[in-house]
């Protein structure tokens, strides 16, 4: 019998190359001698330090770019970490976190329009799905039961925590409870769900059916 079991997923959404804007194209990415950058990408273990690593080496190298790849918590923290930290000029951003920044701005937060404004997106990379996982013998089949449940929504300033945030205040018209959100990563959240320490794992992870595009 299977230990844990996927809830209906809510959401889909895409993983996405975000730059400073001006750079992609730039003329100057061909000179002599390599162009030192830097990108922010995800946890040392997971999918998106690979994927940065991918890029540097295929991608950044023919084209006469030096990329330093830089692990980080997730999306949120890089959008932040693209726009004041020096010499990082590309990040590895879930489109759902982009363009809630793009949200924020358009209502009137100042501070989200500062730091979006001189961002842009190149080109998303792939499908990416929510997945709320559940011990197998948990009563609750789909994911409005989560309701009220301790909850491991992702590292703080990650992009899993800001779509799990944000699909519980669009579903249940409030912020989870402070004691029953868990910040924890991905290998974490399923070995406390395996022992019963919480209700669901929420995690996001490239859809099935999707392939990198070009």
């Amino acid at each position: 019998m299977s230990i844990t079991k996927c809830m209906r997923n809510a959401a889909r959404g895409a993983l996405a190359l975000v730059a400073v804007a001006g750079l992609a194209g730039d003329e100057s990415a061909f000179a002599a001698d390599p162009i030192p950058y830097k990108i922010t990408t995800g946890q040392e273990r997971g999918t998106y330090i690979q994927i940065g690593q991918d890029l540097a080496k295929y991608v950044a190298e023919p084209a006469g770019i030096e990329l330093e790849v830089l692990p980080s918590k997730g999306s949120a923290e890089n959008v932040q970490r693209m726009r004041y930290e020096p010499g990082v000029k590309f990040a590895l951003v879930q489109s759902d976190v982009y363009q809630a920044y793009m949200d924020m701005a358009t209502s009137g937060n100042a501070e989200a329009g500062k730091i979006i404004k001189p961002l842009r997106l190149i080109m998303p990379l792939y499908d990416e799905e929510i997945y709320f996982v559940a011990r197998s013998d948990s009563p609750m089949k789909y994911i409005h039961e989560i309701k009220g449940k301790n909850i491991s929504v992702g590292p703080i300033g990650s992009g899993t925590a800001q779509s799990a945030e944000t699909l519980y205040r669009l579903m249940f018209g409030e912020l989870i409870a402070d004691a029953n959100e868990q910040h924890l990563n991905n290998e974490d959240s399923l070995a406390r769900l395996i022992v019963g320490k919480i209700d669901v794992a929420v995690i996001v992870a490239g859809s099935r059916r999707s392939s990198f595009r070009t």
